[in-house]
């Protein structure tokens, strides 16, 4: 098990948000720990709206967010993580 730390950042594409936000706001608050900061905003002109998360935790932690969120229908998920520990 990895307990290091490490830096990430997950964007979130939502295109149906009468349905999908309430279970990715749902997901983001039982994980609040882990979000350093959020950013949301409606791309209106095509009917998305988009988050983009900073996170923090550990390995296991940041790719179980990852995770619940690409399980969510009608949602784009990608993330990345730093490649250098935050020890």
């Amino acid at each position: 098990m990895d307990s290091t730390k490490h830096v990430g950042v997950i964007a979130i594409i939502i295109s149906k948000r009468e349905t999908t936000a309430p279970k990715v706001n749902q997901i983001l608050t039982n994980h609040g720990d882990l979000i350093i900061g959020r950013l949301g905003l409606p791309y209106g002109d095509h009917s998305l709206h988009v988050i983009s998360l900073i996170v923090d935790g550990d390995k296991e932690q940041l790719q179980g967010l990852t995770a619940e969120l690409t399980a969510v229908p009608d949602t784009i998920v990608e993330s990345t993580m730093s490649p250098v520990c935050l020890g």
